[in-house]
């Protein structure tokens, strides 16, 4: 049934932006930051079907449409870039104030202008299994006076799981505070 307005006249239908469940389902997509995933809908909204490839988004008309800072967004292009989910087509220029932006292409949509199909780079990208996230952890143990005597205590784990032990002698009451390093 086709859409029509007050007076009876057909309407167009309403644009939408699409992702699909392989995109964000993706380990990629996974490892997006939010920012990211923001300016993705963001260059998605420029993308009127024919365009795809002249997409020209400056990073300080990014931080218009996201919100965002100009640090987070050049970051999102970034991680959008590396992740594969966009490519610069022409580089913008600093050198002349209001002179042309980048030109982005999402690769995951058609571009007609450029004459390509998507590339989905996206479905390249694995995650660098060499690259982990680490933090500290930091307990406190207290003794009290009567575990007096030689007490073992962990005081670090190497790479290869190992536990080295301390041997500590005590005769008054302390507090001791490790910290682990766990990835």
């Amino acid at each position: 049934m086709a859409r029509t307005d007050q007076k009876g006249r057909s309407k167009a239908p309403e644009r939408h932006i699409r992702l699909t469940h392989t995109m964000t389902g993706s380990p990629a997509w996974k490892a997006l930051t939010a920012s990211a995933i923001k300016l993705l809908v963001a260059l998605q909204r420029f993308d009127n079907g024919e365009n795809n490839g002249d997409l020209f988004m400056s990073v300080r008309k990014a931080q218009d449409e996201t919100g965002l800072s100009r640090n987070t967004v050049a970051a999102a292009f970034k991680d959008l870039e590396d992740k594969g989910f966009v490519v610069p087509v022409a580089l913008g220029s600093f050198k002349i104030r209001g002179g042309p932006a980048t030109s982005w292409r999402l690769t995951f949509v058609a571009a007609p202008s450029k004459r390509l199909a998507p590339t989905h780079d996206w479905q390249r990208w694995q995650p660098d299994e060499n690259k982990t996230r680490c933090q500290n952890l930091t307990s406190t143990v207290a003794i009290s006076d009567t575990d007096v005597g030689n007490t073992d205590f962990p005081v670090s784990i190497s790479a290869t799981g190992t536990t080295e032990t301390s041997h500590v002698s005590i005769s008054t009451p302390v507090s001791i505070i490790a910290t682990q390093v766990v990835c």
